[in-house]
C-alpha cells in the first residue's frame, strides 16, 4: 500500500511539473529566410544650378578673353528596376556659360548615358555605364564617347562610390584636332547623410590621354563638394531640396612650344526635384533610386582645344 500511495504521489507531482512548465516555456519561433531587403524604386530626378566660373594660373597657350563667366548646368535621371535585384538607368546632362565663343574657355556640352547594374539596397551595387555627347569650347565643337564600370559599398550613413572607364573624342571634322581623345579615367565619390534628408559629398577624378591630333599627352585631375538639404520643413508637400557645390580641376598638357596649363574653379547653388518613388528621402534614393551619375566627360573633352 505504501509503495501505489508512493507512484501516485509521483504521478501527481510530475503532471504539475510538467504543466508549469509548459506555461512558462516561449512561444515557438518561425524559421525560415531572413529579411527581405528594400524594394528598389523607379525614380525620377530633375536637378538645375547656376554659379559663377573662372580661371586661374593659365600659362602657355592658355590666355582667356574672359576669365570670370557665368555657368549653368542642369540633369535629369531615370532609374527603373528590373525583377528585384537588376536595375537600368539613364541620364541626360547639360551645362552652359555665357563665354559665348570668346578665346580658351569653356561654351557648352550635352551628354547621354545609360546605366545597367545588379543592386543590393543593403550592401551596393556593381554594373557598367557608357554614352556620349556633344562639347564646345571658343566655338570649336564635337562629339565624345564613353564607357566604363561603376561599384557603390553601403555602410551605414556612408556610400562609397567608384567608376573607371574610357574616354574617346574628335572635332566636327571627324578628327582628334583639338580635343582630349584616347582617355582612361578614374573617379571616387564619398558621400554621407547626417539624417536621411541631407547629405555631404566629396569627388575625386583623374585622367590620361592624348591632346590635339600630335597625340600630346595631357593630365587631368578634379574634385567637387556638395552639400544637399531637404525643405520639406518649408514645404510638406514637396520633396525638394536645395543644395551648394563647389568644383575644381587642373588641366595640363606639359611643356613646349604647344602646352598650357590652367585651374578652372565653379561655384554653384540648385534646386533637386525627385518624382516617384514614393516620396522617397535622399537617403533611401541614394539606396534604391537614381542614384548614379557620369562623370565631367563633357569639360574633359573640351578642355583639349582651351590648351592648343
Amino acid at each position: 500500500m505504501r509503495n501505489i500511495f508512493l507512484a501516485a504521489a509521483g504521478i501527481v507531482v510530475a503532471f504539475g511539473s510538467a504543466n508549469v512548465s509548459a506555461a512558462d516555456l516561449p512561444e515557438p519561433v518561425a524559421i525560415g529566410p531572413g529579411p527581405v531587403s528594400p524594394a528598389l524604386i523607379s525614380e525620377f530626378i530633375l536637378e538645375g544650378w547656376g554659379g559663377v566660373a573662372f580661371m586661374a594660373g593659365d600659362t602657355g597657350n592658355v590666355n582667356p578673353t574672359n576669365s570670370t563667366i557665368g555657368d549653368f548646368g542642369g540633369n535629369a535621371r531615370f532609374s527603373l528596376p528590373i525583377g528585384s535585384t537588376f536595375s537600368i538607368q539613364l541620364d541626360g546632362y547639360g551645362e552652359i556659360t555665357t563665354n559665348g565663343g570668346d578665346s580658351d574657355n569653356f561654351d557648352n556640352t550635352l551628354t547621354g548615358a545609360g546605366h545597367v547594374s545588379w543592386r543590393d539596397p543593403h550592401t551596393g551595387l556593381f554594373g557598367i555605364f557608357g554614352g556620349g555627347g556633344h562639347h564646345e569650347s571658343e566655338n570649336d565643337n564635337g562629339v565624345h564617347y564613353f564607357v566604363g564600370l561603376e561599384g557603390q559599398v553601403y555602410y551605414g550613413n556612408w556610400t562609397f562610390y567608384g567608376q573607371g572607364g574610357y574616354l574617346d573624342a574628335e572635332s566636327s571634322q571627324g578628327t582628334a584636332d583639338d580635343a582630349f581623345h584616347d582617355a582612361f579615367f578614374a573617379r571616387g565619390v564619398v558621400r554621407y547623410f547626417p539624417n536621411a534628408d541631407s547629405r555631404i559629398q566629396g569627388e575625386l577624378s583623374f585622367a590620361h590621354g592624348e591632346q590635339d591630333s600630335d597625340d600630346q599627352s595631357q593630365n587631368i585631375v578634379g574634385w567637387g563638394l556638395r552639400y544637399d538639404r531637404g525643405i520639406a520643413n518649408i514645404f510638406p508637400s514637396s520633396p525638394a531640396s536645395v543644395f551648394v557645390g563647389y568644383r575644381g580641376s587642373y588641366f595640363d598638357n606639359g611643356s613646349g612650344g604647344d602646352a598650357g596649363s590652367f585651374h578652372d574653379h565653379t561655384f554653384m547653388a540648385g534646386l533637386r526635384i525627385p518624382f516617384g518613388g514614393g516620396g522617397a528621402d535622399m537617403l533611401t534614393s541614394d539606396r534604391s533610386g537614381a542614384t548614379l551619375d557620369i562623370p565631367d566627360v563633357g569639360r574633359w573633352a573640351a578642355s583639349g582645344e582651351i590648351l592648343d
